[in-house]
C-alpha cells in the first residue's frame, strides 16, 4: 500500500494544539492514511482534550493503550511504548505502510516538503529516516531561547537555505533523538521482536542503534525537510508557543 501512518504519543494540550495546525495540509494528501494520536496524557484535562480530536478530521484516530495512569519514566509508561511498538503496530498488519513517529511537542513542520520527505524515505535503505529537526541534539540540546528566537525571527531564510540541501548518513553508533523519524512497515518485524519483552524504556537508543546495528544499516537525516522540536523533558515553557502558532497560521494561509 505504501501509505503513511503518522503516530504521536500525545499528552500536552498546549503544544499538541499547535502541532495540529501543522497537520491541516498534510492530512489532505492522498499518501497519508491516518494520523494516530495516542492518549498518553498525564492529566484529566489533557486526556479530555485528546478524546475530542478525532472530530477535527476523519484521518485523525485516537488510540488507547491497555496500560493507563502513567507518568514520565515509570514502568507503566514503558509498557505503553512497548505496546504500540510490538503489539499494536504488528508486522502482519502493517508491513506495507510507511510510519512517521513524531513527538507531541513538534511545533513546526515544513509541510511544503513533506511529500519529498516521503519520497526520500521510500528510496532510502536507512533504518531511521529523520527530518532535519531543530533542537534535536540529544547530548547538547543547545540554548532553548537562542534556538527558538533564531527560528522565529529567521524561519523564512532557514527554510530556503535547508531546501537546497540533500540528506546525509547518520551513524548508528550515535544517538539520534527520535522527535520526527520515519521507518518502513517491512521493518516492523525487527521492531516488534526488539520490544516483545514488554519493556519500552530506552526506545530511542534501541531504535537508532540496537536494531540498525544488528541489521548493518545506518540512519539518515533529511536535511531539506525542517521541523522544530520544542523542548526536552516533560515540562513545557510556554513562552514561544504563540509565536509558533502565528508562524504556522501565516504559512498555511
Amino acid at each position: 500500500m505504501n501509505k503513511v501512518i503518522l503516530f504521536c504519543p500525545g499528552g500536552r494540550k498546549n503544544i499538541l494544539s499547535i502541532q495540529l495546525l501543522n497537520m491541516v495540509n498534510i492530512l489532505e494528501l492522498d499518501i497519508v492514511f491516518e494520523y494516530h494520536i495516542w492518549d498518553f496524557s498525564w492529566s484529566v484535562e489533557d486526556s479530555d482534550y485528546i478524546s475530542q480530536l478525532n472530530n477535527i478530521h476523519p484521518k485523525i484516530k485516537i488510540k488507547y493503550s491497555p496500560y493507563t495512569n502513567a507518568s514520565r519514566g515509570t514502568e507503566i509508561a514503558s509498557k505503553q511504548f512497548s505496546y504500540f511498538l510490538c503489539d499494536y503496530y504488528n508486522f502482519e498488519t502493517y508491513s506495507d505502510y510507511i510510519f512517521i513517529k513524531l513527538d507531541d511537542d513538534i511545533c513546526f513542520i515544513d509541510t511544503n516538503n513533506f511529500e519529498k520527505f516521503i519520497d526520500g524515505r521510500i528510496k532510502s535503505n536507512s533504518f531511521l529516516y529523520s527530518a532535519n529537526v531543530i533542537n534535536n541534539n540529544y547530548l547538547a540540546p543547545g540554548n532553548f531561547d537562542y534556538l527558538h528566537n533564531d527560528f522565529i525571527h529567521n524561519y523564512d531564510n532557514i527554510l530556503k537555505k535547508n531546501n537546497l540541501k540533500n540528506s546525509e548518513i547518520f551513524s548508528n553508533e550515535k544517538r539520534l533523538s527520535i522527535n520526527f523519524v520515519s521507518f518502513l512497515g517491512k521493518d516492523l518485524k525487527y521492531i516488534n521482536k526488539e520490544f516483545s519483552n514488554g519493556i519500552g524504556s530506552n526506545d530511542e537508543w534501541r531504535l537508532c542503534h540496537t536494531i540498525p546495528k544488528l541489521l548493518e544499516r545506518q540512519n539518515e537525516i533529511c536535511l531539506f525537510f525542517t521541523v522544530v522540536h520544542y523542548a526536552f523533558g516533560g515540562y513545557i515553557n510556554t513562552k514561544y508557543l504563540d509565536n509558533y502558532k502565528n508562524i504556522v497560521n501565516t504559512i498555511n494561509t
